[in-house]
């Protein structure tokens, strides 16, 4: 059933900024800022390999891409922009900084940025288990394709490349146990594109926000065919193991078709029960909010 809008509904859009109510439409209005800087160029790795889905943002704004297949990134500097710093990010290898004003002059001379990140060596870990002591339980949120709300990947308006890179994500409370992560489960409310690629991400905790991402090799999620509902994502082959609490994300960084204009794309949602957070661009701040999330994990741990 379709909510009408009244009183109650604008005063929860201001309450929940980061929940949209139904009913959603295809596309958001048509966008166009002409007092942005445009910034394009490519990342590859020491060795000349062309480094795909590579966060690129002003750091803590909210203002940031990804690169796309062939490492190739648009990124959209806006005045406030003028004094922050550009930072390229990538599982596995050293970051690199910019400072905006560095990277517009280097862009006016050379009509392009090209951004080299050295591969750096990955620690292993080394876990000793014991199965025996072991049970399975789902943590996180339920919500589900009947939810009323949404968490949204999208804003509006805005292009598609601003959008690419933002994360939705959810607090785990492991509470210093030792656990396995078998599978992500997660629910897709509203979904206006053919394919959508998204990045898992697990970051430890600081201070009850996502403070470092764990993970040593990138792992991606690919959804066709305008899929809706429950996904699961099986996560046995990458040998997760954790020691305490924990923050998952989904980010999503590529889809098909790519309209200059972003389309929806939300997860279910709802009121209260656990901590989700949002990142509105690849390197801004986290923002945290109580709310319920069609968003769970399944874990073996200690008893």
């Amino acid at each position: 059933m379709l909510m009408k809008t009244s009183k109650l509904s604008y005063f929860l859009l201001f309450l929940f900024p980061f929940i949209v109510l139904q009913p959603l439409s295809g596309a958001v209005a048509p966008y166009q800022d002409l007092s942005t800087t445009t910034l394009t160029g490519t990342v590859q790795d020491d060795k000349n390999k062309v480094l795909s889905y590579v966060s690129v943002g002003v750091v803590n704004e909210e203002t940031g891409t990804v690169t796309n297949e062939l490492g190739k990134f648009i990124l959209q500097i806006k005045p406030e922009n003028g004094q922050g710093i550009i930072r390229f990010s990538f599982i596995g290898h050293e970051t690199v900084e910019l400072k905006v004003a560095d990277a517009i002059s280097q862009f006016a001379k050379q009509k392009t940025l090209a951004i080299i990140l050295k591969a750096k060596p990955s620690e292993i870990k080394e876990v000793n288990v014991d199965a025996k002591r072991w049970i399975t339980s789902v943590k996180g949120g339920k919500v589900g394709p009947e939810a009323t709300f949404h968490q949204a990947f999208m804003r509006t308006p805005g292009t598609l490349e601003e959008h690419l890179g933002r994360e939705v994500a959810l607090l785990i409370n492991n509470r210093k146990k030792q656990a396995f992560l078998k599978k992500l489960n997660f629910c897709i409310n509203t979904n206006r594109y053919d394919d959508v690629k998204f990045r898992l991400n697990i970051y430890s905790v600081n201070n009850g926000r996502p403070h470092e991402n764990i993970l040593k090799e990138n792992i991606y999620l690919e959804l066709t065919d305008k899929k809706t509902g429950w996904v699961e994502m099986d996560l046995e082959p990458y040998n997760i193991y954790l020691e305490d609490d924990f923050v998952v994300s989904l980010e999503w960084i590529d889809c098909d078709p790519k309209p200059k204009n972003v389309l929806y794309l939300t997860l279910s949602g709802g009121f209260g029960g656990h901590t989700v957070f949002q990142k509105k661009a690849s390197q801004a701040k986290w923002e945290k909010f109580p709310g319920a999330i069609g968003m769970n994990v399944t874990l073996q741990h200690e008893k």
